[in-house]
């Protein structure tokens, strides 16, 4: 991540060299940043790269090629990634569904023995047997 000095002495973060702290620095100032836009990603983004008070300025994205391109490029890669996870979580549903209509079929067929042997019994004037 990448803190301006400013923005890392607000934060808290003594070394925006030290890894450690500047992952959660950032990590914190990108929390604080989606709670301020209401959870709005390309808002937090934009104020992320560009500044908060740019943001404010110009209503949202601010007019900037290179935040602009920031922006898009981080929202593309997050849906792509998202998509990604849903496509590998689809054929365990799948899997799910599959057996769900297997058990369905066998608690059907079962529940269908059971009544005709309900009826046969009736019939023969015997009581069923469960």
């Amino acid at each position: 991540m990448q803190l301006m000095p400013g923005t890392a002495s607000q934060l808290g973060v003594p070394n925006a060299f030290d890894p450690q702290a500047n992952v959660e620095g950032g990590t914190k100032y990108l929390r604080e940043l989606l709670e301020r836009y209401n959870f709005d990603l390309v808002k937090a983004l934009a104020a992320y790269n560009a500044g908060p008070q740019r943001v404010e300025q110009f209503g949202g994205v601010p007019p900037y090629y290179e935040t602009r391109v920031y922006v898009a490029r981080i929202v593309r890669d997050f849906n792509k990634k998202k998509a990604a996870q849903q496509k590998t979580a689809r054929p365990d549903t799948q899997k799910l569904a599959a057996a769900k209509r297997v058990n369905a079929k066998t608690t059907s067929s079962a529940a269908k023995a059971q009544d005709s042997r309900q009826v046969e019994a009736k019939a023969a004037g015997a009581p069923a047997s469960e």
